[in-house]
């Protein structure tokens, strides 16, 4: 295996896995989206034994082609199986992102996921989702728990993707000339010229400070590189 890409949700994942198709060919590329590891209910929530073997069951089952596996799931997720893979994850703005994801899942009609469900049957606002507990530091306790940012080969900031870019194909060896899409942008006007208050923004900046501190590291070490 050479590369593990997580995706992070509504961090330029969709964007991201179309160059990844494009690099390495679609029989290369594997997509990892069935965990919903932010689901309370989830096996990686619930019951992290189970959760470790069905990982390792997954990694035993991928066919011998596959060179990078892209998708939702906890960045430490195939470092038993694959222990010498370079991993890479992009990061996003802990409040923007967490706006994003509200109007995101508010388009999406209803889902078997658990937190998706709620927000849709109680009408949360906004700030009703950001303080659900499952919603709050989803870096620090999802997708990148039990993972220190300088356990991947590349962290990138998306609010800097298009010039981040070519430095990972840079770091990766990558040949082929990419052009940034815009996939998966929400096309709803309110969300387009909606921003948090001033209150809710501070609300949800304190409520996510673990990220915060974790965002402000990478762009530290963007800085850096």
């Amino acid at each position: 295996m050479e590369l593990i890409s997580v995706h992070v949700p509504k961090t330029a994942g969709v964007t991201f896995r179309t160059l990844l198709r494009e690099v390495y060919g679609p029989s290369a590329l594997r997509l990892d989206y069935d965990d919903r590891a932010l689901d309370p209910l989830s096996t990686f929530q619930a019951d992290p034994a189970l959760w470790q073997a069905d990982s390792a069951g997954q990694a035993a089952a991928l066919p011998p082609e596959t060179r990078v596996i892209h998708g939702h799931f906890n960045g430490a997720k195939y470092d038993r199986a694959f222990p010498d893979a370079r991993k890479i994850v992009w990061l996003r703005d802990p409040v923007s992102r967490l706006v994003s994801h509200y109007h995101y899942w508010r388009d999406l009609p209803p889902s078997p996921h658990s937190l998706h469900r709620r927000l849709l049957d109680e009408h949360l606002s906004l700030v009703e989702f950001a303080r659900l507990e499952p919603m709050r530091n989803i870096l620090a306790n999802v997708f990148l728990r039990d993972c220190r940012l300088e356990d991947f080969a590349f962290v990138g900031i998306q609010e800097h993707f298009a010039t981040d870019l070519p430095t990972l194909g840079t770091l990766l060896g990558w040949a082929a000339d990419l052009t940034v899409g815009q996939e998966n942008r929400n096309p709803r006007a309110e969300y387009r010229s909606a921003a948090p208050s001033t209150a809710d923004h501070a609300e949800i900046a304190a409520l996510n400070a673990a990220d915060v501190t974790l965002y402000q590291q990478a762009l530290s070490m963007r800085t850096a590189r």
